[in-house]
């Protein structure tokens, strides 16, 4: 039988925890997602203008025009030869970077609705007016090896929705399949209530994978140097990621990652403190509850018993 201080103990223990575990079991948790990769296919959509310009040398500047029930339409193969300078992107332009081991880089900006894409400014002919580019936009970067010989670096910013890799499908006619080769993402829990900050384990990245992420703000770059593909590095935000794997797909094909409440138990300092109270105020109920039972337990005996004890 449990005596009422026992009960009155366990009630006072029910009643401190319950609100703290209830926080814990409830609170909801997003994740940032630290990603490092080498793809070999990159691509971002953002709906507002990218903070940052994109500084390019030795690029060949090819644009398109968009033209109804043609589809693209050459026009002006190359207007931009050994180009130096930069481009200043619109709002809701789509970006795909492709390279191929060793190749090329290639850059392709598209205005999905049509309309300016961006704003070309010459470094060596800062006095002119900028020219403006519709629909899309097309740059080559050839001499790669050359640029980093002599110091200079190729950076693309990267922002809003960011894709890694690329459906394994079928392949069209004329169409090669551009891959992710490796990547790594770092996950840290961040609880909405708290706003603590807890580790959250690793995942990694494999051949012919795909990351998906549902945060349209993302931000990071993209670089390119004497290894192949292209290297990006990017932060996200939100409550998940998907990683596809290589083969059928149909709506439901991944799974998931996030920050996990395991790993909340084990590294978040705020449930660490709370812990400790919870075994501290246990340790005192108990030893409270030992010697009160022990006492009342001499209390009740005789005082004959208590003297010949």
């Amino acid at each position: 039988m449990i005596s009422r201080l026992q009960q009155k103990f366990v009630f006072l223990f029910i009643l401190i925890l319950f609100p703290f575990f209830l926080v814990i079991l409830l609170e909801e948790v997003n994740t940032i997602f630290n990603v490092t990769a080498q793809t070999e296919i990159v691509s971002c959509y953002s709906e507002q203008k990218p903070i940052s310009r994109i500084n390019l040398f030795d690029a060949n500047l090819y644009k398109y025009k968009l033209v109804e029930s043609q589809g693209w339409e050459l026009k002006d193969t190359l207007f931009e030869k050994s180009f130096k300078g930069s481009i200043e992107l619109s709002a809701g332009v789509n970006i795909k970077m492709e390279r191929v081991s060793n190749g090329p880089l290639l850059l392709e900006f598209e205005k999905p609705s049509g309309g300016l894409v961006a704003k070309i400014r010459s470094f060596e002919r800062q006095a002119d007016k900028p020219k403006e580019v519709q629909d899309l936009l097309f740059v080559e970067i050839v001499n790669i090896d050359s640029l980093i010989n002599n110091n200079t670096s190729i950076v693309i910013p990267i922002s809003g929705s960011i894709k890694l890799g690329s459906s394994l499908d079928i392949e069209s006619d004329n169409e090669h399949t551009l891959l992710l080769r490796d990547g790594h993402i770092a996950m840290t829990g961040v609880p909405k209530i708290s706003n603590s900050h807890f580790a959250s384990g690793h995942e990694e990245l494999y051949l012919g994978d795909r990351l998906v992420l549902e945060d349209k703000n993302s931000i990071g770059l993209a670089t390119v140097n004497h290894e192949p593909s292209i290297h990006v590095s990017y932060r996200a935000y939100g409550k998940e990621a998907r990683i596809i794997k290589p083969g059928p797909k149909d709506f439901a094909s991944g799974y998931k990652i996030s920050a996990s409440i395991f790993s909340r138990f084990k590294y978040d300092k705020y449930y660490q403190t709370g812990s400790i109270i919870i075994a501290l105020v246990l340790s005192i109920l108990t030893i409270l509850d030992v010697y009160m039972s022990h006492f009342f337990d001499r209390t009740k005996k005789p005082n004959n018993e208590i003297s010949s004890s």
